[in-house]
């Protein structure tokens, strides 16, 4: 009995896995809606599968056909954006905003563009309904919690890392951003213990030491 629960268990570990293959080569080859039907098809059956879980947030996150600005506008936009020029980046993904509300990757532009200028409120705003629009975007979470952060609503921070942590429980950045939360909050030893496990799954953070 114990050698066909074994067995069964490998064979639904290969099949999940089949089929986690099958989503993410449809993602690659930009048919989004029907890899997005095969991750639900697996969160159906294994609603704590991560690997689902994160090719699914991925794939809400690149967003449906008509969903998103040409690429050549994101890459426009983020161009900037790592040009530290966040007035201007601001400025046009909040009007693009108004043609293309579910991009959460254009919210996602817009809300760290508001958080470099200090206008928390926007960012949280923005952040907060990519995290409804796609609750599977480890990212989101995270980029959420941080402006919680900076905006003092640490137990609020601390539950969007975890958030993030849920899904990404190896992610080394969303520990250290924990770790600063707890920090915060005055929790030292729980803090210390997430910067070493930060360091510890990449040996050269900085900021985690």
């Amino acid at each position: 009995m114990n050698h066909l629960h074994v067995l069964l268990s490998i064979m639904v570990k290969i099949n999940v896995e089949m089929l986690l293959k099958r989503a993410s080569s449809l993602g690659k080859k930009g048919n989004i809606e029907q890899a997005t039907t095969v991750c639900n098809q697996i969160l159906q059956q294994y609603p704590e599968n991560l690997k689902a879980k994160k090719l699914l947030g991925s794939l809400l996150h690149i967003g449906r056909t008509g969903q998103n600005p040409p690429q050549d506008v994101l890459n426009q936009l983020k161009m900037l954006l790592n040009r530290q020029e966040f007035d201007t980046v601001e400025k046009s993904s909040f009007e693009l905003l108004q043609q293309f509300p579910q991009s959460t990757i254009l919210l996602n532009i817009f809300g760290v563009a508001s958080a470099q200028r200090g206008k928390l409120d926007n960012a949280i705003k923005a952040f907060r309904q990519i995290t409804s629009l796609n609750p599977f975007f480890a990212e989101g979470f995270n980029n959420l919690g941080n402006s919680l952060l900076q905006h003092g609503a640490l137990e609020e921070s601390v539950a969007a890392f975890e958030q993030a942590l849920k899904m990404e429980a190896n992610n080394p950045q969303f520990m250290n951003s924990l770790g600063l939360a707890k920090k915060e909050m005055g929790e030292a030893e729980e803090a210390h213990a997430l910067f070493k496990n930060a360091i510890r799954l990449k040996p050269n953070y900085a900021e985690a030491f």
